[in-house]
């Protein structure tokens, strides 16, 4: 791979002019917001210590918010290059009978996940998948270092590696992990540790893994104007099967990874493109780094060109054209973030208004999702957990008022209206209250929940959301809201780093004589769910008809029965 990079990258064709002239996400208000709250409350010192020190656990192709920004800020140059790998390498394994399928351990490894039983590290095994099983890494060869066929279990990143008359792509599998679980949470971690600190170290790391992932980045092609701007639609997710998944024959879209990953993917690399928009000026020798890899940059000006074009302009196309597109909420917070951060309103498109109004009016239709997404009781037409994901039109919301602040007479608010104004939008907040049974858990609805153990659950909860909490207190001023963003010992459990924190509200709400979360018997009508609850904290006594007849992650058993006491699990 290391011998084809110059070739890929030195097609840089007529690029888009960047309108973007200073950070427009993290604001001096915005960072300042985030340097109090992780020097005053142990939630927030708790998501500094993930940004720097821990990261997250990576066991999944998408999951992990932060890798540890000290970590890779120790590595070299050419290792943070290298770290995004080569899109070349497809990230799908077909047939379907070789995934979670182990040289050694054959099926066994489906026990610990039918799904990805790998694990990476890409600073101690980089380019190499562990089976979670034995522990032995693959492939034998370092791929990275031009070695294409060392060993028994070789792969060269095309044709995976035949062994006892079956084929392993561990290639595919390390370039789709390393993708959703190292690379974009590496963004997020070096961008907001420079935010947090001003080290130029992570910030020069994190400008060279963007600019990496900018040569790597897939596009759809390219509008007739544009068409000296490099063709990289073989590299996208389906591409090598002309858009059409080789399994799920109906699917299509996607860029490195699937089209509904890639929403919050994309989502968190623009993010980082804001923090680390500013360096980008202030390091001729990065500059130069990027040249010596092929990359077209003399200047930081050209370097934003890149950047922007092959990365956020083919990214959105992707949007406006459906082949980035998730759960309701993924797709329109994806486009918002775009539209704020590119800060574009010139004849290039798709420019911010373009995104905007995708995701207000278009396939995003934002203006009425909380009309007719969400059912009077505050249900949904999904399961509990995936109807969390309807909470993502609070960035949304956030974003659209960012954006009217910069452009107060460019989005008047009777076309992009306040999307929590409806009252279902407060009934939404409401039913992550309600529907916890028996101060544990969810009712199992849809794919939610499932067959439990009979153990005790230690931990107590109050509601289903966490952050999303505090947006609810300053929107509703409900004493029941605010409540919820304390622990059962009445402190400050929860918050948003780059958020001003409510402190005082959130007290003063809680300490009112309205602030009680009763559990009593209750019904949701519209969503279908009936719950008998009686009984003190430790003597809890709570059944469950589950009637519910949704649209999405639906369910078998349409008339589930369950029934928890005191803390216990009993009935499935």
């Amino acid at each position: 791979m290391v011998r084809t990079v110059s070739l890929v990258v030195t097609a840089m064709g007529t690029l888009f002019a960047n309108a973007k002239d200073s950070p427009t996400y993290y604001t001096p208000e915005r960072v300042a917001a985030a340097r109090h709250n992780a020097e005053t409350y142990p939630w927030a010192k708790a998501v500094r210590k993930r940004i720097f020190t821990t990261g997250d656990s990576i066991r999944y192709y998408i999951g992990p918010e932060y890798t540890a920004a000290d970590a890779y800020a120790a590595q070299t140059d050419d290792f943070i290059w290298l770290l995004q790998p080569d899109t070349r390498i497809a990230r799908i394994v077909f047939p379907r009978d070789t995934v979670a399928f182990c040289p050694k351990h054959g099926a066994d490894v489906k026990k610990i996940s039918v799904w990805c039983p790998w694990r990476i590290d890409p600073i101690s095994h980089p380019y190499q998948i562990q089976c979670m099983l034995g522990k032995e890494w693959y492939p034998s060869n370092a791929y990275h270092e031009g070695d294409l066929d060392s060993g028994e279990f070789a792969d060269n990143g095309q044709d995976g590696c035949l062994h006892g008359g079956k084929r392993y792509f561990f290639l595919r599998e390390y370039a789709h992990l390393v993708y959703g679980s190292v690379v974009v949470p590496t963004l997020r971690s070096l961008s907001e540790a420079y935010q947090l600190t001003g080290d130029p170290n992570y910030a020069r790391k994190g400008c060279i893994l963007l600019a990496r992932l900018a040569t790597q980045y897939p596009n759809y092609g390219w509008d007739k104007a544009d068409g000296d701007l490099e063709n990289r639609f073989d590299r996208t997710y389906l591409g090598p099967w002309d858009n059409h998944h080789p399994h799920y024959k109906w699917k299509q879209g996607g860029m490195i990874t699937d089209l509904i990953w890639e929403t919050f993917c994309l989502e968190a690399t623009v993010y980082a493109y804001d923090g680390l928009w500013a360096y980008m000026d202030q390091d001729p020798d990065m500059l130069s780094f990027l040249r010596s890899k092929g990359m077209p940059v003399e200047t930081a000006s050209d370097l934003r060109q890149y950047i922007e074009t092959y990365i956020f302009r083919a990214a959105a196309k992707g949007l406006l054209a459906g082949w980035i597109k998730g759960n309701e909420g993924f797709h329109q917070a994806a486009a918002m973030a775009l539209a704020l951060v590119l800060d574009d309103y010139s004849d290039n498109h798709p420019n911010s208004r373009d995104l905007v109004d995708y995701a207000f009016h278009g396939i995003g239709n934002s203006v009425d999702i909380m009309i007719n997404g969400v059912l009077p009781d505050g249900g949904g037409h999904e399961s509990p957990n995936y109807a969390l994901i309807k909470l993502d039109f609070i960035r949304v919301s956030r974003l659209m008022e960012a954006i009217r602040e910069r452009r107060p007479d460019a989005f008047p608010e009777e076309r992009y209206p306040d999307l929590f104004a409806d009252p279902k939008a407060k009934a939404l907040f409401d039913y992550y209250i309600d529907i916890i049974s028996n101060d544990y858990a969810y009712p199992s609805v849809g794919d939610c929940g499932g067959l439990r153990t009979m153990k005790p659950y230690p931990r107590v909860s109050r509601s289903a959301l966490k952050h999303e909490n505090l947006f609810a207190v300053e929107k509703y001023r409900d004493p029941r809201h605010a409540l919820s963003c304390l622990d059962p010992d009445g402190e400050l459990f929860t918050g948003e780093l780059w958020e001003p924190y409510p402190e005082k509200l959130v007290r003063e709400l809680a300490a009112g004589p309205d602030a009680a979360i009763v559990r009593r018997s209750r019904v949701f009508d519209d969503y279908g769910v009936a719950i008998l609850e009686s009984g003190g904290p430790d003597h809890r006594r709570t059944a469950i008809l589950n009637y519910a007849s949704l649209i999405g992650h639906r369910q078998h058993d349409h008339l589930n029965l369950e029934f928890l006491a005191r803390r216990l699990y009993l009935l499935q």
